[in-house]
Parts: C-alpha cells; sequence; structure tokens
C-alpha cells in the first residue's frame, strides 16, 4: 500500500478504516495472477485488460503481442502494471471516503 493512503487511513475510525481497507484488498489486482496471464493469454493482452491497460490490451491482440516484442517487455514491465493498477484503486477508495465524508 502507497504510504499516503497508509496515511489517510490510519485518519479514519476504525470501522471506516476496516470498511475502506476491506474494500480496497477485494478489488486488489494480484502479481502472480498478472503474469500467469502473460504467460499463457499474453499473446491476446488478457494480463494488459487485468491491470486496466484495455487499449493497449487490444492492440496486442490484433497484433499478437506486437509480434512477441511487447510480450518480452511486458516481462520486465508487468509488475509495474499491477502496482500502478492497484495505486488507482487506493486512490478511488480514499477519493469516495472523503467525498462521502465531507457532504
Amino acid at each position: 500500500m502507497k504510504q499516503t493512503t497508509m496515511l489517510k487511513l490510519q485518519q479514519m475510525s476504525p470501522e471506516d478504516r476496516i470498511d475502506t481497507m476491506t474494500k480496497i484488498e477485494m478489488d486488489y489486482r494480484d502479481t502472480m495472477k498478472a503474469y500467469l496471464l502473460l504467460f499463457f493469454l499474453g499473446f491476446i493482452g488478457a494480463h494488459l485488460i487485468y491491470t486496466g491497460r484495455v487499449l493497449q490490451g487490444f492492440l496486442y491482440a490484433l497484433t499478437f503481442g506486437f509480434g512477441g516484442i511487447g510480450l518480452l517487455i511486458d516481462l520486465f514491465m508487468t509488475k509495474s502494471y499491477v502496482e500502478a493498477v492497484n495505486g488507482r484503486i487506493e486512490d478511488a477508495y480514499i477519493e469516495q471516503y472523503e467525498n462521502s465524508h465531507n457532504e
């Protein structure tokens, strides 16, 4: 979890913290799942769709992973794709909490 997310969670009541953390963890993307999708269905972009990179995944499906070159690159990039989508998930739930408590 990002440090900014942890700081915002600490400022919440225990009930809100548990509720928000549960929602975040339920939507988290798993790095191992992303790599399994890369190895077995990477040529059609399944790992990219899983990590929220839908347009890039669609392009992979049309070009079979840019002829395999994209798959080689994604061996190194998939972890950062997962971290990025998990960061967006955290931000969305923190923002949802802040909006509901600032009204």
